[in-house]
């Protein structure tokens, strides 16, 4: 199926640039790399917080409105836990209008970008400015 969403895939130069980050050992020769991927990361981080909108005011529609209209009377420990349902609902919206190719380089440039954070960090604080 796909999704309703036309994502982007990542560039070549991206995957190129991922899969090096993947499959090192050391960071030596990796800055460009690793900026690359921020990069990438920085231009996808809003229209994927765009795509989250339809979810959470699906959810709003679905579940606020008929509380504040008074039509579902709930204790208000419940009403107020049910709120918390928002995430997976904005996550299973956001999920199915992006479909599963953009999950996946989503969730490769998060686990690249967390083993080797520490070391642009220090790589960051050794080189003069």
């Amino acid at each position: 199926m796909t999704p309703p969403l036309k994502w982007p895939p990542l560039s070549p130069e991206a995957d190129a640039a991922l899969t090096w980050l993947e499959q090192a050992e050391t960071f030596d020769g990796r800055r460009g790399d690793f900026d690359l991927i921020v990069a990438e990361a920085t231009r996808r981080a809003m229209p994927t917080f765009a795509a989250m909108l339809p979810g959470i005011a699906l959810f709003v529609l679905v579940y606020g409105v008929p509380q504040w209209l008074g039509w579902v009377r709930l204790p208000e420990i419940v009403a107020n836990l049910g709120w918390v349902l928002v995430v997976p609902a904005t996550v299973i919206v956001t999920n199915a209008l992006r479909g599963t190719q953009a999950i996946k380089d989503e969730m490769r440039m998060d686990k690249a970008l967390k083993k080797w954070s520490d070391a642009a960090n220090a790589a960051s604080a050794r080189t003069p400015q």
